[in-house]
């Protein structure tokens, strides 16, 4: 029989344990499965666009996919400066079926505040994301039970089925 220590021994060095120890404490990793990232969407982005791509991956805690942002200050820490060039670099995004819009973006109707577009990576589900508004929590985002995208073996072609609020 296997002691306690021995187990967590063990756990603490197979690679899931080693990820989640050694890199939990220093921001994370970010994860893209080889279908997708070797596959004819990933491979014909421009560099830019590619750039966007991993600052939305970079985003991605494991909890929130449907509430990643694209906005100029995220996007300027990691070289993309202009304004077109991250518009141009989303919608190549969406036009390729490798993220999907979960809000958009504008002016809040409350307080007057601009509220940013979020966006979900469309090879995982989409998160409940619930927010806290006057004391009462209410859904923001609603998730998805699977990924919006199974196939990434061939060119996208088509529309994904998600109702942004």
């Amino acid at each position: 029989m296997t002691s306690p220590s021995e187990l967590r021994r063990k756990k603490k060095y197979t690679s899931l344990g080693f990820l989640t120890g050694h890199w939990g404490a220093r921001g994370g990793y970010c994860s893209i499965p080889q279908q997708v990232f070797l596959g004819p969407d990933v491979n014909a982005l421009s560099h830019a666009t590619f750039r966007a791509l991993m600052v939305l991956v970079r985003q991605y805690n494991g909890r929130n996919n449907g509430d990643l942002c694209a906005t100029e200050k995220e996007m300027s820490a990691f070289g993309i400066t202009s304004p077109d060039t991250i518009n141009r670099a989303i919608k190549e995004l969406l036009k390729r079926g490798l993220i999907v819009k979960t809000r958009h973006g504008g002016y809040s109707g409350k307080d007057g505040k601009r509220k940013p577009a979020l966006y979900a990576l469309t090879w995982l589900p989409v998160d409940d994301i619930d927010q806290c508004e006057n004391g009462m929590w209410v859904s923001k985002i609603k998730g998805t039970r699977s990924a919006l995208r199974m196939s990434f073996d061939t060119p996208f072609s088509g529309n994904i089925q998600y109702e942004a609020t």
